[in-house]
């Protein structure tokens, strides 16, 4: 038969290239044919390359392989039109596709180029003896070669291309759109939706499911951030085979004020990056708790392990990771709600040095027993406008920007009145030291002030010198909040230098 680059999808396909039996060619799988099977356990699938098969047949055909096999189960002899082996069933392969060519038979059709076949009974001079066994050995070479760079993945049109989640399944596909794999996990795969992408989550750069080369390998691991029940997610990593690789698990039971807060957490994105410049990614994520406070930033390894963890009493709302002092290292810049102060707070983490917990308060309820201080390079809590003060119980941050000389965080009201949403917000504009340049109100937040007044929320008319009242920023030094751009004490900026 002709090599061909197509693909046979089944046991009855490859049968029928073979002119043998399903029955012979899964005997001759289990000797080394190269057939593949779906990864993921389940699938009975089987699959085949033409190209490798022929070339396969034609390597046992040669003398001197060691094959082992018996003559007449043979793939060289069964081509060669000998009988079956004794030990075959009898009338197994009645249904077998005739060979091209017999040993005593003249061929009915022309012969088939890829191979050559003589077929006159006059011994041939023994020059073409040996030319005809250096091309087949070449033949057989190229033919193990091929097998082995398909098996190990070698081939780039099938190596993982790109994954799809389905429900709790996972289904890895080449570069050519076949299927490769089928993995189910414990849970529900998050998917990355229109309106996830419209959140703030999506908007700074967080995933649920992404593939991503972690080892620097040129391997493709996939990450997704399964819903393991109605209050927890866990975050998965796939290899390139569609196999387990590691899972974590961001639930841990704590004790708040005596207060026990439940070991129910979720995994909320994900941001995959080499923060540490060894050619490994780590993978950076916040976690939150499906109903109370508590918060942490976590980062793991490629690895899965936890290289560190900064537990915070508060929502994070948004993050993004940057160079901020331009020293070639990677931090974390976060925003959101600090529930102890009841304030907006920014912090600027080390993704090399996560540990501790945010700021304390005066308020036992926010207290962790056991839990040291936090390693925050910077920790500052926000002033709360007058729309945030009369309309929520908490301040909070929910917008960040970094831009090339400055880092810009925003607060972001919105109501619904009869006439149309009203959204207003405050920004606030620091430099890359992260002290407060100026403070601004965006053009819908006069708009948002003078509804709220309308309706008896706000009891005065909106006044731009209200900005006056927003440069309040306290900075946590270690030991206390002071006034003054001040880095944490226990923080590798501690002991900056001049800009």
């Amino acid at each position: 038969m002709a090599a061909s680059g197509r693909m046979l999808e089944s046991w009855k396909e490859i049968a029928e290239h073979c002119g043998r039996s399903v029955r012979t060619v899964q005997r001759w799988a289990q000797r080394g044919l190269p057939v593949y099977r779906d990864a993921g356990g389940t699938s009975d699938r089987v699959y085949a390359f033409a190209e490798e098969i022929d070339a396969w047949r034609l390597a046992q055909a040669l003398p001197g392989t060691g094959s082992g096999h018996d003559e007449g189960d043979s793939p060289g002899a069964a081509d060669s039109g000998d009988l079956p082996s004794p030990t075959e069933p009898e009338g197994e392969d009645a249904d077998a596709v005739p060979s091209a060519v017999s040993r005593t038979t003249e061929p009915t059709a022309p012969v088939d180029a890829a191979v050559p076949v003589a077929v006159t009974t006059r011994r041939p001079p023994r020059i073409w003896f040996r030319a005809a066994g250096l091309l087949l050995a070449v033949l057989a070479v190229g033919a193990a070669a091929l097998y082995f760079f398909r098996q190990t993945g070698g081939a780039d049109t099938h190596r993982l291309a790109r994954a799809l989640a389905e429900g709790d399944t996972v289904v890895g596909y080449d570069t050519t759109g076949q299927r490769l794999w089928a993995t189910r996990l414990p849970g529900s795969v998050m998917q990355e939706t229109p309106e996830f992408l419209a959140t703030n989550a999506g908007a700074c750069g967080g995933r649920q499911f992404v593939l991503a080369d972690l080892e620097g390998d040129g391997a493709t691991e996939v990450l997704a951030n399964v819903h393991t029940s109605l209050t927890a997610s866990d975050l998965y990593c796939l290899g390139s085979d569609g196999r387990v690789r590691w899972s974590y698990r961001p639930g841990e039971s704590l004790n708040f004020g005596g207060r026990p807060v439940s070991a129910e957490w979720f995994v909320r994105f994900f941001h995959v990056s080499d923060a540490d410049g060894d050619g490994r990614k780590e993978i950076v994520l916040p976690a939150v708790h499906y109903q109370l406070f508590p918060a942490k930033m976590v980062v793991l390894g490629s690895d899965g392990a936890v290289r560190g963890q900064y537990l915070h009493t508060g929502h994070f709302l948004n993050l993004t990771l940057t160079d901020l002092n331009r020293d070639g290292r990677t931090e974390i810049l976060i925003v959101g709600i600090n529930n102890a102060h009841r304030q907006g707070f920014l912090a600027l983490l080390d993704p090399s040095d996560l540990a501790g917990i945010s700021p304390p308060s005066s308020d036992a309820a926010y207290t962790c027993a056991g839990q040291p201080p936090g390693h925050e390079l910077y920790y500052l809590l926000f002033p709360r406008d007058c729309i945030n003060r009369a309309t929520h119980e908490y301040g909070g941050l929910d917008g960040i920007v970094v831009e090339q000389e400055q880092v810009v965080v925003s607060t972001f009201w919105t109501i619904q009145p009869p006439e149309g949403v009203a959204v207003g917000s405050v920004l606030f504009y620091l430099d890359r030291w992260l002290a407060l340049r100026w403070v601004d109100f965006d053009n819908g937040y006069s708009v948002l002030h003078a509804y709220l007044e309308r309706i008896g929320h706000v009891d005065h008319p909106f006044r731009r010198d209200e900005i006056n009242e927003l440069d309040a920023i306290r900075y946590w030094d270690g030991d206390t909040f002071t006034a003054m751009p001040t880095p944490n004490r226990r923080g590798r900026w501690a002991s900056r230098g001049s800009d």
